[in-house]
């Protein structure tokens, strides 16, 4: 059998929902929720492929943004060049 989980909603998430919530109580979180009716792997698709964020530093996301600029190509252009570039280096290496 599978388990249930219900969600607990933490005192402090409730205090910030509430405070962004307009004046229709429809927009708060309740505090907890059911998933009886849930059906596993609803939204599961074979062969996905999860491409995750990657978060640059800051001066880091400035210096490759304006080189970017400079070179007339988008920032994810130029990302994926340098780390090509850097895996034949190390490819090379070995």
């Amino acid at each position: 059998m599978d388990a249930i989980f219900y969600r607990t909603v933490s005192p402090t998430n409730r205090r910030l929902n509430r405070t962004r919530a307009s004046s229709s109580t429809s927009d708060l979180m309740k505090d907890e929720y059911d998933f009886l009716a849930a059906k596993r792997g609803k939204f599961f698709r074979q062969g996905a492929r999860l491409v995750p964020p990657i978060h640059l530093d800051p001066e880091v996301f400035d210096y490759l943004s304006e080189r970017a600029l400079a070179q007339g190509v988008s920032l994810s252009g130029l990302v994926n060049t340098l780390l090509k570039k850097e895996i034949e280096l190390i490819d090379a290496g070995k």
